[in-house]
């Protein structure tokens, strides 16, 4: 029996490194949401790929938080965009793979303010301890 492990091909080696940097990502994402919109948004943590899938648990669509979402700077795809007819108003897809960890907080804290300017029931959430990436 060899002992040696054998050595990783370079592929190997950053496919290993990009999976810990968008597991990570993901994870910063997840506490984040978790965190900060558990009540106002549904969503599972994906097990694989480079986005989160969100079912807003308020009256008011996808569209109109991009609307309000744009105007602090936080982008998304609408899940309106993904069927073939537009029931699924409510529902949006969140990208964690091109950004940072640091900017993925900083996005979800702006999305729950967007979040919060559309919602007829404001939460209390106690302060962050978050630098702003800006």
């Amino acid at each position: 029996m060899v002992n040696n492990p054998v050595p990783l091909t370079p592929l190997e080696k950053h496919l290993k490194k990009m999976r810990t940097i968008y597991k990570n990502r993901r994870n910063a994402m997840v506490e984040s949401l978790s965190y900060s919109l558990k009540a106002r948004l549904s969503f599972q943590v994906p097990k694989g790929g480079f986005y989160m899938w969100c079912k807003i648990n308020e009256r008011f669509s996808s569209t109109k938080l991009l609307q309000e979402a744009l105007k602090v700077g936080v982008s998304f795809i609408p899940g309106e965009g993904f069927y073939s007819t537009s029931e699924n108003k409510q529902e949006l897809r969140l990208c964690f793979s091109q950004h940072n960890q640091e900017t993925i907080i900083e996005g979800i804290c702006r999305l729950e303010k967007s979040v919060g300017r559309l919602s007829k029931f404001k939460l209390s959430n106690p302060k962050r301890n978050v630098k702003p990436i800006i």
